[in-house]
């Protein structure tokens, strides 16, 4: 039978090569752009939509990946999220991409495969050191597998890093009572108040006595 030859004298031209992959380029980010709008209404299988049909055209298309995880988490499914994050972790190869490591890093944290979770939010505090909430998440890592001084430290770093969460504060205050500080742990339970932090009644009471 006939069979096209391999060598075929139709090849694009560098410049149309470019032109077409810039005009899928444009294609996929007016598609974002659409993905965002949607995803900001709420109309979250909207936005996945979008973004899936990104993908389909360019399978490198790791950005459009991080936001693909980015649904399932606000549709409370970080199991399905996590496995995004990673698609968009492999596909952008060698780049260095904090903020998938981060998000792949909470969707672990969320299903309790919390040494999964550790390596991936220390891989993005390795090329982000400022990121607070991945410290946050460390020091509550920390705590649920009783390191406290660990906890303490990741807490310390987060307010460091931006002293304006609150939830270092009171983090910093529950390990101070734990150790016996109550004055301590008062202080940081006032400036978790300060930074506009709901009160905690049974924290308060054992803070009282």
């Amino acid at each position: 039978g006939l069979s096209p030859s391999r060598d075929s004298n139709i090849t694009p031209s560098p410049e149309e090569l470019a032109a077409g992959t810039s005009e899928l380029r444009a294609a996929n980010k007016n598609l974002n752009r659409v993905a965002r709008r949607l995803f900001a209404k709420g109309d979250f299988q909207a936005s996945r939509g979008a973004l899936e049909l990104i993908v389909d055209q360019d399978p490198g298309a790791w950005e459009a990946m991080i936001n693909l995880g980015i649904v399932p988490l606000r549709l409370e499914d970080p199991a399905a999220a996590a496995g995004q994050f990673r698609q968009s972790i492999l596909v952008a190869g060698d780049r260095k991409v904090p903020f998938a490591h981060f998000m792949l890093g909470d969707s672990l944290y969320r299903v309790e495969l919390f040494e999964e979770a550790e390596q991936e939010l220390r891989r993005s505090l390795s090329f982000e050191p400022q990121n607070a909430v991945a410290h946050i998440l460390l020091g509550n890592i920390a705590g649920k597998t009783n390191r406290f001084d660990d906890a303490e430290f990741h807490y310390q770093e987060a307010i460091a890093q931006n002293p304006n969460l609150f939830e270092p504060y009171v983090n910093l205050a529950i390990i101070n009572l734990r150790k016996g500080k109550k004055d301590e742990a008062r202080k940081f339970y006032q400036r978790y108040l300060a930074k506009g932090g709901q009160a905690r009644p049974p924290l308060e009471r054992r803070l009282i006595k």
